[in-house]
Formats: structure tokens, C-alpha cells, sequence
């Protein structure tokens, strides 16, 4: 398709389109530009890197009573991930290699003394990676990024913690676990299936999966010793009574994931391995030689944590017409899932997978989906 013409319809699928759909677009869109295309392909390319570059919020400054914040960093894209570890890890270097992000990569420590943000495309949508400063010891006390930097980390959905496996890889962890949790973030493996949500009224409500009667009183009996009366309880797989207890009590669990890198050197197989044995058993992605290989374990790791899945949607009402990928956390609502898509909900959807009892049943707006499945909105 000529450059012009390719234009002109990605014009046509951003419009009415909320920022992070037009964002998921416009990078699946420069994945399919080769960079050794050019002429027209090439002012296409460089026309959609500055359109995603004014989508990500590069700028990562805002204005607070006139203030600058350095470490605010706009929130783009299917999940927010914050990339991390002691000073010389990596860290700059694969959100670049992955993102195209404009990190400082350089040979000294504390290269980066300021967040960048960069999309990571994956089927069906994007995560935004933020390269960070290193996470050193007193930063609570205020060392290197300080608390500002710790609050940005509390902030995220998930963190990609990266080791260097020529170094201690146990002394790596122990530093930077031991950081977070002074700023109440537990990071965990992932996914963390009962989530909570403090309210100001209404009472305590419970969405997702349903509960038995004896799991609804524990959770009951959680919040009301936490003093929590008004709250929002989502189930998005088995009902766990210590990640209620702990979001109550007023910790974050974070899913991480380990990113070893420098894996092709003497004895990194093992340090690896050592990480793997490590409680509580964070996901393992050993970075090697083949960047791309790389980059998609890392994507199926954090999608994994981050209790993301696939479903299609259709533009018909039959499940072999073309289909739009799209990301959604587990036990996402049917309803949830076209006010994003369209806005609105739909006079009817019909649906084909593992959450339907038949082919092409038409089911409520409360239909919570499973990974696979296939939608239609009739809107």
C-alpha cells in the first residue's frame, strides 16, 4: 500500500479512539515499517514516531503549585512497569533495545538520574516500560532518587527488577526488595487474583469471580479488622486471604518479574538458577544474546504477572470473520470491555470460547470472559 494511502487510514482508525487505543496502533503500525524502507515509508515512520512520542509523554514534568515533577511519569498503554536495579545492571539498555525510548546508556553509574518512559508492543495492546535510576540502599533516607523515586515505584502495576548475573544476584534481590518494602510495596510473583480497592461510600461490594459463602465472610471479617468499611473487592481467581489481608493493612503487591542480564558470561547459567530457587519465586527471564527471543519471554513474563489475557473481537457475528486483538485483565466484564472499545454499551454481544456454554451465545454486560474467547458487540 503506498505511504500516503497507509496515512490516511491509520488517520481513519485513530479517530474517536481514547489515547492509549490510538498509542497501541500507532506502535503496531511502526513494527510493520522495516527500517530499510524509505522515501515516503520513512517520512511515515518518523511522522508516527513523533505522533507516539507526543502520546507517551515523554515530557515526564508537570507542573504542581509551580513545582516541576521529575519523577511524574504519564500513564500510557495496557499496564505500567517500572524497570529497575542496582546501579550498571542493564536497565537503560533493554528499555531501549525493546522500546526505542531515548534512555541515557552509558559505561558510568547513575547515568539515569530521571524516569523515561518507552511502549513495549505485545498482541493485543502495549506496556510502557520506565527506565528508573538505580535502586540503591538509603533511599528512603534519601539517597540517589530518594523518596520521590520510591513513591514513583508504589505507583506501578508491576516491576521488572533487572540483575546482573555476573555479580551477587542474592545481595541484588535482598537490596532491592529490601527498599521497596520500607515504602509498603511487597513485590510478588504474580498474578495477584483478589484485589482490593478502598471507596468512600456505599459499603463493601465484591466483582469477578463469585465467592463462596464461607470466602465472603473471611474477606467480611478481613476488612472490618482492618477497619475498612467501605471497599471494592475484585476476584479475578482463587480467593486468597493473605493478599486481601495485606492490600487491607495497607501494603501494594506488586507482581515482578527477575531480568537477568550479561547471561552469556562464565557462571551466569547458575546465577540464574540461584534466582529461580530464590523465595517467593519470582518469574526468571535470563536476557540473552537474541534481543528479540528476549523481548518476547520478557512480554509473555510480565503478561503472565500482570494477570493479562487475549480475547478477539469480531466484526461480524460469526467466529471466523476478522478479528481485533485486544488485552484485558482476567475476569473482565463483557460491559467493561465495550465501554472501552466503543464507549458504550452494546445492544447485544455474542460470544465463542472457553466462558460460553455454546457457540455464538448472547450474554450480559456481567460476562466475565476467559482468555481465547471471541466477541461480537453488535453496537
Amino acid at each position: 500500500m503506498p505511504a500516503r494511502d497507509l496515512w490516511a487510514r491509520i488517520q481513519k482508525q485513530l479517530q474517536g479512539r481514547a489515547e492509549d487505543e490510538q498509542l497501541r496502533l500507532l506502535q503496531s503500525h511502526l513494527d510493520e515499517l522495516h527500517e530499510e524502507w524509505k522515501g515516503p515509508y520513512k517520512e511515515l515512520r518518523d511522522r508516527l514516531r513523533r505522533r507516539v512520542a507526543r502520546l507517551q509523554g515523554h515530557a515526564s514534568v508537570r507542573s504542581r503549585a509551580g513545582h516541576e515533577d521529575p519523577f511524574h511519569v504519564r500513564r500510557q498503554g495496557d499496564a505500567q512497569i517500572a524497570v529497575c536495579g542496582s546501579p550498571n545492571t542493564g536497565k537503560s539498555t533493554l528499555v531501549q533495545a525493546w522500546t526505542g525510548a531515548a534512555t541515557v546508556v552509558a559505561g558510568y553509574p547513575f547515568a539515569t538520574q530521571h524516569p523515561v518512559p518507552g511502549m513495549l508492543s505485545c498482541p493485543g495492546g502495549a506496556l510502557q516500560l520506565v527506565d528508573t535510576p538505580p535502586l540503591v540502599p538509603g533511599l528512603a533516607r534519601g539517597e540517589g532518587g530518594g523518596r520521590p523515586f520510591l513513591h514513583l515505584l508504589s505507583r506501578m502495576d508491576a516491576l521488572a527488577l533487572v540483575i546482573d548475573l555476573t555479580g551477587s544476584v542474592e545481595a541484588q534481590v535482598e537490596v532491592l526488595l529490601s527498599q521497596l518494602v520500607e515504602v509498603g510495596v511487597r513485590p510478588v510473583p504474580g498474578p495477584v487474583t483478589t484485589l482490593y480497592r478502598a471507596k468512600a461510600k456505599e459499603g463493601v461490594r465484591f466483582r469477578g469471580l463469585d465467592l463462596s459463602r464461607s470466602e465472603e465472610a473471611a474477606a467480611r471479617r478481613i476488612l472490618r479488622q482492618a477497619g475498612r468499611e467501605h471497599a471494592e473487592v475484585t476476584v479475578r481467581g482463587a480467593f486468597a486471604e493473605d493478599e486481601l489481608a495485606a492490600q487491607a493493612a495497607g501494603e501494594s503487591l506488586t507482581p515482578a518479574v527477575l531480568l537477568g542480564t550479561r547471561s552469556r558470561e562464565p557462571g551466569a547459567e547458575s546465577a540464574a538458577a540461584r534466582l529461580r530457587e530464590l523465595p517467593p519465586g519470582f518469574p526468571v527471564v535470563a536476557v540473552g544474546p537474541d534481543p528479540a527471543a528476549a523481548r518476547t519471554a520478557a512480554v509473555e513474563a510480565l503478561r503472565a504477572a500482570l494477570g493479562l489475557v487475549t480475547v478477539s473481537l469480531l466484526d461480524r457475528p460469526r467466529p471466523e470473520a476478522d478479528a481485533e486483538e485486544l488485552l484485558v485483565p482476567l475476569a473482565s466484564e463483557v460491559g467493561a470491555i465495550a465501554r472501552r472499545r466503543h464507549g458504550r454499551p452494546p445492544k447485544e454481544a455474542r460470544l465463542w470460547g472457553r466462558s460460553a456454554d455454546r457457540p455464538g451465545q448472547v450474554v450480559g454486560l456481567g460476562h466475565l470472559v476467559q482468555a481465547g474467547d471471541r466477541i461480537y458487540l453488535r453496537t
